[in-house]
């Protein structure tokens, strides 16, 4: 077996070992981020907002009388308040953060 034979012997055993490690070694993908309950509390959310607005805009045109639209909207808003509250103690929602220094004006006590 001369040297050209050799290496190229050398060269194909490592390209094989390549292919047949490599799936072994790489990282595995990370998982779908997919979160079922916070899909359907937010779904609830926008669902909720959107028959607030519904409802405002048939109060509006006067399809609805006023102690109904009442009722229903207090209805809807406590239904939002506790889905909101179910979002939250999920853990679900980030504080918003931002770099830039708080310019607001702030009178000292003295």
């Amino acid at each position: 077996m001369n040297l050209d034979s050799l290496i190229f012997a050398m060269a194909l055993f490592l390209a094989i070992a390549i292919f047949i490690i490599f799936p072994v070694v790489r990282p595995t993908p990370k998982k779908n981020d997919f979160n079922r309950e916070r899909y359907l509390l937010e779904a609830r959310r926008v669902r909720i907002l959107t028959a607030i607005a519904d409802l405002d805009f048939e109060h509006s045109t006067g399809k609805i009388d006023q102690d109904v639209y009442e009722s229903e909207r207090a209805r809807l808003l406590a239904n939002g308040v506790e889905t909101l509250k179910q979002i939250d103690a999920a853990g679900f929602t980030k504080p918003v953060t931002t770099n830039e220094p708080d310019t607001s004006n702030h009178e000292s006590d003295n």
